[in-house]
């Protein structure tokens, strides 16, 4: 869907990021479909494709963090490069997705356009809602998923008038590159894991760290909501799916919410939202 979207294809990158080093059978479709060659197993590879750039990576399996952390360093070598396809990171926008989303084609403009409208805003979270069409789209757990959705853009406008938004979805956001590049070392360093705790906060519920993390390092009213940014995802279609993506969610929101309602330098902020939290 990126590649369908009016924004200038000569502006976008695309990574594609396997979290293993295998050549599943996906990723295989993924180089026949766009015409690459990797007969040398390489760990990633590029092609041009309707006028955009666009990579392919496969990484030893370590999570999602660790996964975004080795894509971002391919993109970080673009920012130190010294040829005419050098990337500037303040004029660089990074956009997180996941692959079983379906971006509108007007997302990445739309996105951009308030990036530029508003010069002091480094990060944006994008509107999600379920597919709707297609097999297994109408069914209860579409409708649960779909329900949570629309109350979190809900919630998100009420946030937004006390400083900041508390998640930017891992599944749909933009950040600028230099906001990025502040964050890095702390956001993709090797976090703790040896308390229950500490393993949900900074390995199942990465989208909220981050957040916390801009939360602490960028004044108020740095992260924005941009609600004509859309883009669709895939609802889980039975019981099963859907309790073990819950278990994963709230894992991850409880150890975030935990720490961020204990973190001084955060309170000092936005006394506001956390009362709001607090009392949710």
């Amino acid at each position: 869907s990126i590649l369908k979207s009016n924004y200038p294809p000569e502006n976008i990158e695309i990574h594609i990021s396997f979290d293993s080093d295998e050549r599943s059978a996906v990723y295989e479709s993924i180089l026949t479909h766009f015409g690459i060659y990797n007969d040398r197993n390489n760990e990633s590879v590029s092609t041009i494709y309707m006028g955009s750039t666009l990579f392919v990576h496969k990484f030893k399996h370590g999570g999602k963090r660790l996964t975004q952390h080795k894509t971002f360093t391919r993109i970080k070598e673009r920012f130190l490069m010294f040829s005419s396809n050098k990337l500037d990171p303040e004029q660089t926008i990074i956009l997180l997705t996941d692959s079983d989303n379906y971006l509108y084609n007007n997302a990445i403009r739309n996105l951009t356009y308030n990036f530029n409208r508003n010069p002091k805003k480094l990060a944006f979270a994008g509107y999600m809602t379920c597919m709707s069409s297609g097999k297994n789209r109408f069914n209860f757990w579409k409708l649960i998923q779909d329900t949570e959705y629309v109350g979190g853009e809900m919630n998100r406008f009420l946030e937004l008038m006390l400083g900041t938004i508390n998640c930017l979805p891992g599944g749909f956001t933009a950040i600028r590159g230099q906001a990025m590049l502040k964050i890095a070392d702390i956001y993709f360093s090797d976090l703790p894991s040896e308390s229950i705790t500490d393993y949900h906060r900074n390995y199942l519920g990465e989208d909220r760290f981050m957040t916390h993390i801009m939360h602490q390092n960028f004044p108020p009213y740095s992260i924005g909501f941009c609600p004509s940014a859309r883009c669709q995802t895939d609802p889980p279609a039975t019981m099963f799916q859907y309790v073990k993506q819950r278990r994963r969610w709230l894992l991850g929101a409880i150890g975030n919410e935990t720490y961020m309602l204990t973190d001084r330098s955060i309170w000092k902020q936005y006394k506001l939202l956390l009362l709001f939290k607090l009392f949710q």
